[in-house]
């Protein structure tokens, strides 16, 4: 996203140097950050991250999968479930596109891990879709793994985006599961004592909703929960199985999603507060996306310019402002904003299965080809009006010296 700006340039028409002046008076600096961090304890976690441009607006993508039963069908959303959303999203970034294609990749990555021969694992996924050109936030789950919405515009509280479907927590669950005949109740203990959360049986699920799990398909459902939020201007969003939520409290991730500074820190300090606290139980995944604003300040003149603005009267001054170009007319750039484009991936896959990543995008306010043209050519003209006044000025001094010199021969 690129804000708005403006150059001026003040001239000082009564300076003997003619010397002119530039400023970046207002500008914004909007970055995009994602990274991601893990514990394996079973390997059964799965996830995924990545940038596409979808319809000419860039989108990050990411995916988190808790896998039970075996890897296979948390593995298969990882490699699947991008490729299908965007293959149904067809271009179309809006809302409503996107979670017809959330809800289209959903039965289709469950009926393909059905389709797998002999395979009876499965998984929760959660889907984020980030519209960075609308400000927008798509998130599609099953499941437990939970998406959370951090902002100090938010009352530096966490806001979920997704929804918790554990038959323990969600009434809409177990009224579904009893229609279709489902038998809710405590797993029972060697020595006869119920315990544990709430289960459905036959099979004994504790979560229902997800992919895969096709030895209990007659209570299983992959109808994702969907929904759409606008983004405030700083968010956290924070993707984690629930390895890291059964370990801390909304008021420990809120606080910790605020203070650090980067995603990758983020990440890697929420699990290491769940590991600390709970001890590692189960395999843990975190992704987190986040953007921050900052205002600039930066000065385009040289060192050796002097801003003579302040010490005339504002009859004796001439501004010429300019708007923002577009990143497709940009000559020149601050040399601190160059480092953080090189730095920039290019759209394509990122590379998610190793240790903690991120990719981060900057767009920033730069000075369009048509100031630089305008500012030059100002500057012409100011020399040559300059050069015009030195010249009257030399031919009036030879004109008084020749009369004193024809006076005195008199």
């Amino acid at each position: 996203m690129v804000q708005e700006s403006m150059e001026v340039m003040t001239l000082d028409d009564e300076g003997s140097s003619c010397d002119a002046v530039t400023r970046l008076q207002s500008a914004m600096e909007v970055n995009y950050e994602s990274g991601f961090d893990f514990r394996v304890k079973k390997g059964e976690d799965a996830h995924n991250l990545r940038r596409e441009v979808v319809g000419g607006e860039p989108v990050v993508l990411a995916m988190v999968a808790d896998g039970h039963g075996g890897s296979a069908a948390s593995a298969f959303c990882r490699d699947f479930i991008f490729d299908a959303f965007l293959e149904r999203a067809n271009g179309d970034a809006s809302a409503e596109s996107l979670q017809a294609a959330g809800r289209d990749a959903f039965h289709r990555a469950h009926a393909e891990v059905h389709a797998i021969p002999g395979c009876t694992a499965g998984c929760t996924l959660t889907l984020c879709a980030v519209n960075e050109q609308r400000g927008e936030l798509t998130c599609c789950n099953v499941g437990d793994t939970l998406a959370y919405l951090v902002s100090s515009e938010l009352a530096g509280t966490a806001q979920m985006v997704s929804a918790d479907h554990r038959i323990d927590h969600s009434e809409e669950e177990r009224a579904r599961l009893k229609a279709l005949g489902g038998n809710l109740s405590k797993a029972v203990s060697p020595d006869g004592q119920p315990g544990g959360p709430l289960r459905v049986y036959p099979g004994g699920l504790a979560v229902a909703r997800g992919i895969g799990d096709a030895d209990c398909a007659d209570f299983v459902s992959c109808e994702p929960h969907v929904e759409t939020r606008t983004l405030p201007d700083d968010f956290v969003l924070v993707v984690a199985t629930d390895g890291l939520w059964d370990g801390t409290t909304l008021k420990q991730v809120t606080r910790i999603a605020l203070k650090a500074r980067t995603p990758e820190a983020t990440a890697e300090k929420l699990l290491k507060l769940s590991v600390k606290l709970c001890g590692l139980f189960d395999d843990m995944t975190c992704i987190i996306v986040q953007r921050k604003v900052r205002k600039l300040s930066t000065s385009l003149s040289s060192q050796n310019s002097v801003n003579t603005e302040s010490r005339l009267s504002p009859a004796r001054k001439s501004r010429i402002a300019f708007d923002g170009a577009d990143d497709s007319s940009l000559p020149r750039r601050l040399s601190s904003f160059d480092e953080q484009r090189s730095s920039s991936p290019p759209l394509s896959t990122l590379a998610t299965k190793g240790h903690p990543g991120s990719v981060a995008v900057s767009s920033v306010v730069d000075v369009g080809a048509r100031a630089s043209s305008d500012i030059s050519s100002s500057k012409s003209r100011l020399k040559k009006s300059c050069d015009a006044g030195s010249l009257v000025g030399a031919a009036e001094r030879v004109q008084r010296r020749t009369q004193r010199e024809s006076l005195s021969a008199q």
